[in-house]
């Protein structure tokens, strides 16, 4: 079973970009940066949006924000293709997709009714796979 996890120091994506339109394709995966020391070498897809704050689409210098849905999935679909060239942006929060890495835990009860779990370890995914 898995579960939705906030990270508290990395889940805001502010104008990343997540695709470039040709003029036909409507539908687009919502993406984000990541990388370290400043640079961005990877991207990743953005599968569980907790909400989007804005979508935009740049050509020439010409900022605009066109129709879209967005899906559960952060899948976008304009309502018409973007232009060839737009750079597609969004600004917004995301959660990871995570699963306990164990089937068990392991307690220790040290009062009536109360336990301590020494640890709890968990793995997660921007994807739906994990």
């Amino acid at each position: 079973k898995t579960f939705l996890f906030l990270d508290p120091t990395d889940h805001v994506c502010v104008d990343a970009p997540f695709g470039v339109g040709d003029g036909t394709q409507k539908d687009f995966q919502l993406t984000r940066p990541f990388g370290f020391s400043g640079g961005y070498p990877f991207t990743e897809p953005v599968s569980s949006p907790k909400v989007v704050t804005s979508i935009s689409s740049a050509l020439g210098g010409v900022i605009t924000h066109p129709a879209y849905t967005l899906k559960e999935d952060g899948l976008v679909s304009f309502t018409s293709p973007p232009p060839a060239g737009a750079v597609l942006s969004w600004s917004g929060e995301f959660y990871y997709r995570c699963r306990f890495k164990e089937d068990t835990i392991d307690m220790n009860r040290y009062f009536p009714k109360l336990w301590k779990v020494e640890s709890l370890e968990f793995v997660g995914s921007l994807g739906v796979k994990i």
